[in-house]
This record gives C-alpha cells, structure tokens and sequence, in this order.
C-alpha cells in the first residue's frame, strides 16, 4: 500500500468517527488513528448475504470484492446499505458504469472525488428508509440462528411461523413442524382478538419464530407480533435459506391446513 492510500485510509476512517467494516481489504495500516471504534474485516462471499447486528458509518470495499456477476454486486450494495446509518459513507477501491448504476439502485449518491483520490465513495441517503426500518424492528428481537432454532425444535411451545408464499414453500419445502402464516395474514393468524387464530397459538407467553426466504420480511413480522402482545415473538436469521445452508432438513409442505377460513369478502 503505498503512502498516498495510507492517508487516504486513514482519512476516511477519521472522518467516520465510529466503527468501520472493511470487506475484502487485506493490507490496512498499521497507524490508524487510536481512537477509531472497531474496525471488522470480513471477506465479500459471507458478506454478501450476512445480517450482521452492527451498522456502520463507513463500509470500505477491497479491490476484489466486486469482480462476482451483476446479482452478486447489486446484492453486494444492497447489503451495504442495510449496514450503513443514515448518511453513512460507502467506499470502494474499483468503480466502473456497472458499479455506478448498481449503486443508484441502491439508493448512493455519488461523493465528488479529490484529485489523486484512490477509492470512489458513494454516501448513503438520510432519510429513513427500509434498511432503517428493518434496523429498527430487530432492537427488541433475541434473532436465533439455524442452530438455535434446529435445538429448540422439540420444545414444548415453540411455534414456527411460515409466512412464505405458497410457491416459495412448494419449490424449496418446509421446516418440519412450522405453520403456514402468509405474512398478509400472520397479525390475524395470532391475535385471539381476530376470530381466526390458529390452533398452535394459545398464549402470549409462548415463543413465536417468524420465517421466511432470507430472514428480512420476518423481522418486520416478528416486531408486529411484540408489538400485539407477543413478547418474546423472534424471528430466523438467514430464513428458510439459511436454514438449507446449515445442512438441515426441509419437507414438503402440507395441504392439511387446519386454521378457520377467513371469509372471501374480508379479502
């Protein structure tokens, strides 16, 4: 790294003036300022899809962290948005039309670069969008992983909640033992208050775990849940993929359905 890319990093890292996350960067300097909260260094496979707990004021990307196809980068921008608090910095050290367009996408504008300036920095915006939402509604949620949840399984009171759609559940199957709660639903399939309840739910105490494809849509879900009395309503993170990725099991859902229909009028 040569000097000038010194200064330039540490620059960045001190006008974050908070924890950093540098994706991919192997050959950080040594003399970062001392002040700096933690700086995490993680590789762009993981990162691509994780749901990390921390969000940040700057995400640095390394030279190699977008070379994947145009899903991979997108999804790449996409959760460094999720990351980043509202006005957060974003840079990277390769920028191309494609990186660019992906970015807008995502909702970056471009920070105009000084002269000799190696890595390219977008900013995030500053309004409160659904990365800031999604933020949000996990602060209460006691998120489980695969793990946790492949443990807990047997026990008593334990409800899993499917809120996929119907051909998500027929393509990539079924946790054993969860219920079919489409997120359109889900508030009324729970609350004793909507005459349509299901069966499975028979208390507020019980612990309620919100799944979907990629653990996003659940944690907004599970939040909604709390908030209706459910106190100790979680979610699953990684979702129903994270779960097939952890090696467990899936089965094909059934068609014994057994919740009171609701009316086709109140559609």
């Amino acid at each position: 790294m040569s000097s000038g890319e010194r200064t330039e990093l540490s620059k960045l890292f001190t006008e974050a003036g908070s924890e950093a996350l540098v994706v991919g960067l192997v050959d950080l300097p040594s003399d970062l300022p001392s002040h700096l909260g933690a700086i995490e260094t993680t590789t762009i496979a993981p990162f691509a899809r994780s749901q990390l707990p921390t969000r940040y004021r700057l995400i640095i990307l390394g030279p190699d962290t977008l070379a994947g196809s145009d899903a991979q980068k997108r999804l790449v921008f996409h959760n460094c948005a999720g990351h980043l608090v509202p006005g957060g910095i974003l840079a990277s050290a390769t920028v191309d039309d494609t990186l660019e367009h992906h970015a807008t996408a995502c909702g970056f504008t471009t920070i105009e670069a000084e002269r000799g300036a190696t890595f390219h920095r977008w900013q995030r915006s500053e309004r409160q969008t659904v990365h800031d939402l999604l933020s949000s509604s996990r602060r209460s949620l006691d998120r489980i992983t695969a793990q946790q949840l492949h443990g807990a399984l047997r026990a008593e009171g334990i409800v899993i909640l499917d809120t996929r759609t119907p051909t998500d559940r027929e393509t990539h199957g079924v946790i054993p033992g969860s219920i079919h709660t489409p997120r359109t639903v889900v508030e009324w399939r729970c609350d004793p208050a909507s005459g349509y309840t299901h069966p499975a739910i028979t208390s507020f105490g019980q612990v309620l775990v919100v799944v979907c494809n990629d653990g996003y849509s659940s944690s907004l879900a599970a939040e909604s849940l709390q908030r209706i009395g459910f106190s100790r309503a979680t979610d699953l993170i990684g979702g129903v993929r994270g779960w097939i990725e952890s090696g467990f099991s899936v089965e094909a859902p059934s068609d014994n359905d057994d919740i009171p229909p609701i009316p086709e009028e109140l559609w």
